[in-house]
């Protein structure tokens, strides 16, 4: 190809990205044209490399420095915690330990799911702790030391279910660390086992990331106006419900201000005006389904990601997409999105590796014998209506939660995401997700490109092509009673 086809070809996935080729809509149309995602430009020293393909401990302890040593912020979203209620959760007790030295002149905002936080969990004494009761003992709630606590579920429906279902209902997924001019993107949240064994990928952005560690920072402000300051004694049955239609509508405003870019700069400016420039990074919101009283003006994750996948794999012939997902559920509009791909490979947890798999820790997900059991029934359908190859990552005591999209054409890797999403059913109607979308200027690989194409390749290394239906038919049986509702449920997984 071309050198001026292969830049035409990047300026399409950069604008389909971006949401700047909407079709215009009439003006009788009950649908308004979007704007488009802000965009980010970044260098060489904006991303650090060394977390690209990390373990979990140098996940843990990169952060867990970069804690105790700021000058600034530390600004963490996460689904939670670990509150370290067992003494050999050492790790969880280090982070801990990290946010109770930081100094009382640096901005601490903490914003975690509200229902996961206050889940009580025994701990070695005897007696019950949660990760929000954790957090707040080590950061020492003050003016500048905040502990938020979002809630995701109307409040009429989180007042009615029990936990941990109003956790199946619907959870704050985003997960984004922030210290100083700092910020780590990943798919993990900061317990025990994100920081020994659960296989993981990690963004690192530095020296403010162009502007991308200030978004990142603006966003999380907001979400924290629109949620619970945490007070000590919060419980889940008298935590104070605040997320009204009124607030809603404020966070709405807040996020379409964020989110709605009029950058007059093209697609080529943004990739080309500066030869320095090795990706262009856009960030991406997501609500649930029905969590906005009206349709936002912002062009959402899930718009963003099926308008990348769909221009990726148009009118081309040597272009490749590679998706890992812990908790493997196509939408049926994902599956559309990635047909005209000559290649398509799907990598997600085998049966050792499941991250449902029942275990023995006391804190986290236990697991249940039957959860993986319904993925294999939802990966058998979804291999029905797709070419994909369909791969299981597995590898003895860990599980596997890596998140992410590769697409590539020859030896270049065209485009990329990364972020919080499954990909599947609850990150598309369920939760509150953030990715970022990546494109690569062409004929430039970069060590920043070329480590994530390594990440796929690591990621093949533990993996094994699948034969769905065989899978299936060597799982254990599902209760009658989940079997029976599967179909009216998929969207919980």
């Amino acid at each position: 190809m071309k050198a001026s086809q292969q830049l035409i070809r990047r300026c399409s996935l950069l604008d389909s990205a971006r949401g700047s080729l909407q079709r215009q809509t009439t003006a009788n149309s009950s649908l308004k044209r979007k704007y488009p995602l802000p965009a980010f430009p970044i260098k060489p020293h904006h991303v650090e490399t060394r977390l690209l393909g990390a373990t979990p401990s140098d996940f843990h302890e990169t952060l867990c420095e970069a804690i105790r040593n700021a000058q600034e912020r530390v600004y963490l979203a996460s689904l939670y915690i670990g509150p370290g209620a067992l003494v050999k959760y050492e790790q969880e007790h280090e982070l801990l330990d990290a946010l109770r030295s930081t100094k009382e002149d640096v901005d601490v905002k903490i914003i975690l799911d509200q229902n996961r936080a206050l889940r009580e969990v025994p701990c070695d004494n005897g007696e019950m702790t949660s990760s929000a009761q954790a957090v707040a003992d080590a950061i020492k709630l003050q003016d500048n030391h905040k502990l938020h606590l979002f809630q995701v579920l109307p409040t009429s429906l989180d007042a009615l279910l029990p936990n941990p279902l109003n956790e199946v209902a619907g959870v704050f997924h985003i997960k984004a660390y922030i210290v100083d001019d700092s910020l780590i993107l990943s798919g993990a949240n900061l317990s025990e086992e994100y920081f020994t064994d659960r296989q993981d990928r990690y963004l690192c952005f530095s020296d403010g990331g162009n502007g991308l560690v200030d978004f990142y920072a603006k966003l999380i402000d907001s979400l924290c106006d629109n949620s619970v300051a945490y007070q000590q004694g919060t419980t889940n049955t008298n935590v104070k419900k605040i997320m009204s239609p009124a607030s809603n509508t404020r966070l709405l405003s807040e996020i379409n201000d964020l989110f709605c870019s009029e950058d007059p700069r093209t697609a080529e400016q943004l990739l080309t005006e500066d030869s320095d420039t090795i990706a262009v990074c856009m960030p991406t919101f997501h609500a649930p389904s029905g969590f906005w009283d009206e349709a936002p003006e912002y062009w959402t994750d899930i718009e963003a990601t099926l308008s990348l996948l769909r221009e990726g794999g148009s009118d081309d012939t040597t272009s490749r997409i590679h998706l890992s997902s812990a908790y493997l559920n196509p939408m049926p509009d994902l599956l559309k999105s990635v047909q005209h791909y000559p290649e398509a490979n799907f990598v997600t947890a085998g049966p050792l590796s499941h991250g449902f798999r029942p275990k023995k820790q006391q804190s986290g997900n236990k697991g249940k014998a039957w959860i993986p059991t319904v993925f294999d029934h939802l990966i058998y359908e979804a291999s029905k209506e797709t070419h994909a190859n369909m791969w299981h990552w597995e590898r003895k005591d860990w599980t596997f939660h890596s998140k992410g999209i590769w697409i590539e054409e020859g030896e270049e890797l065209l485009s990329h995401v990364v972020g919080s999403s499954n990909f599947g059913g609850r990150s598309f109607e369920r939760d509150m997700e953030s990715n970022l979308l990546m494109v690569f200027p062409p004929s430039k690989s970069s060590e920043v490109s070329i480590s994530l194409q390594d990440e796929w390749g690591e990621l093949m290394k533990h993996s094994k092509q699948v034969n769905t239906k065989e899978v299936l038919d060597s799982a254990p049986e599902l209760p009658i009673h989940v079997k029976s509702v599967l179909p009216f449920i998929k969207s919980f997984f």
